[in-house]
């Protein structure tokens, strides 16, 4: 099986809702190819979104890993470990993000909620 086709049927479900699937699909393209950097990002927001933050937080770290030129994994572990409560984290985290992607919404205001806390 091939990983991207893998990844991209799971992004179909997760746009649709059907999250369980999803997360079937990430796992099975991370069972082929345990470094593809887009199931590990979407299998992390997953995880950020479903409840358990910590394995989130650890799927995007190792995206962005992957990645570190890709500002958007950056901006979705900073924001996951807001959730966390790991405020110096996130914040060293999401500067990073806007230093690749200056523009990044979700970035910017995850920082804010980030500044504000602190």
């Amino acid at each position: 099986m091939d990983a991207a086709i893998l990844v991209r049927d799971g992004l179909d479900h997760h746009r649709a809702g059907r999250l369980a699937q999803a997360e079937r699909c990430y796992r099975t393209a991370l069972a082929v190819q345990p470094d593809q950097p887009d199931g590990l990002h979407l299998l992390g927001l997953l995880g950020a979104t479903g409840g358990d933050a910590a394995a989130g937080a650890r799927c995007l770290a190792a995206a962005a890993a992957l990645r570190p030129a890709e500002g958007r994994y950056w901006g979705d572990l900073g924001a996951c470990l807001y959730q966390l409560g790991r405020l110096a984290e996130a914040e060293a985290v999401l500067r990073r993000a806007l230093a690749l992607a200056p523009g990044l919404a979700s970035a910017l205001d995850a920082l804010g909620l980030v500044l504000a806390a602190r």
